[in-house]
C-alpha cells in the first residue's frame, strides 16, 4: 500500500470505512461458521 492510496482511504468519510470493516467481519463471520460445520462432520 502506498502514499497515495493511504492518503485516500483515509480522506474517505468514515462509514466507508464501516461499511468495508462490516463486510469483511460478515464474511470472517461465514467463513468461520463453515470451518465449525466441517469440524462437527469431522466429528470434532
Amino acid at each position: 500500500i502506498g502514499y497515495l492510496e493511504l492518503e485516500l482511504v483515509f480522506s474517505q468519510p468514515s462509514w466507508t470505512f464501516l461499511a468495508v470493516f462490516s463486510s469483511e467481519l460478515i464474511i470472517i463471520l461465514l467463513f468461520g461458521s463453515l470451518i465449525v460445520k466441517f469440524a462437527e462432520r469431522m466429528g470434532l
